[in-house]
């Protein structure tokens, strides 16, 4: 796995600076996606696949990371019992504000509920945000979850793209610049690096794959073509995002979704 930094003189501790980045973040981007959106993603495709009772509604759902809270709407929606935390505290309150109890101030590391108390735990892109690693969010995760429960992530992808990026600029797991200007943001994931941590913590019936095509062709037009990328007509600029998305999503693939069984 690789690190990413980002530009932040902040010397706030690790979870303090998270959640004040994602409060940002979220306040930024004032408009949540709808549920009927969310219901279209590769992520909930591949929930959907993976566990059948899905949309019959009826399970104890914890919603790690959550957010804006689209996804926790709509399984609340679907009929079963979700819940969301988040470290992000204005978010967190604003959506409890809005939506009642089953918004919640927490730590995935340390979820504030008795053993085996659900039956899915989800986490889109939040356990690579920690420079201790994921170890402590999986541990957390499998220690809630009940026996056949599930545990599906999704985090960065350390594609072949960014591999071959990371070789030919010599580009190592640290900074090559002042650590007192930059910190660390995140870490890249292979599939079989996530898996390993998964196996680690003991979950079975692992199953991983590259999603988020189309992000990872726009990423490449923006960043490696640069001018050129950002000034293609609009029609090429989508008819490649959705044609690559599709044939090169195991070179350009954004992100991993990784799911286990303890």
């Amino acid at each position: 796995m690789k690190k990413d930094y980002l530009l932040a003189s902040s010397t706030q501790a690790d979870q303090d600076f998270v959640a004040e980045f994602w409060d940002q973040r979220w306040q930024e981007e004032q408009s949540p996606r709808r549920r009927g959106r969310v219901g279209r993603t590769e992520e909930y495709r591949f929930l959907n696949k993976l566990i059948s009772r899905l949309e019959s509604g009826g399970m104890d759902i914890l919603d790690c990371g959550c957010g804006r809270g689209e996804w926790t709407l709509l399984f609340r929606a679907q009929g079963h019992r979700a819940v969301g935390i988040d470290i992000a505290e204005e978010t967190v309150r604003r959506l409890h504000d809005q939506h009642g109890e089953m918004f919640r101030w927490g730590d995935f590391r340390k979820i504030n509920c008795p053993e085996n108390s659900y039956d899915l735990v989800i986490n889109w892109g939040g356990i690579e945000h920690f420079e201790e690693g994921p170890t402590g969010a999986i541990q957390e995760a499998y220690r809630v979850l009940r026996p056949g429960g599930c545990y599906v992530v999704t985090t960065p992808c350390h594609n072949l793209r960014l591999f071959l990026l990371d070789a030919l600029l010599r580009r190592t797991t640290g900074p090559d610049y002042p650590l007192t200007r930059y910190r660390f943001y995140q870490y890249r994931f292979t599939p079989a690096e996530l898996e390993g941590y998964f196996r680690a913590c003991g979950f079975q019936s692992i199953h991983s794959r590259i999603i988020g095509g189309a992000q990872g062709v726009h990423r490449s037009l923006q960043h490696e073509l640069g001018w050129l990328g950002n000034r293609l007509p609009y029609l090429i600029r989508g008819g490649l995002m959705w044609a690559g998305g599709r044939l090169l999503r195991p070179v350009l693939g954004h992100m991993v979704i990784c799911a286990g069984t303890k």
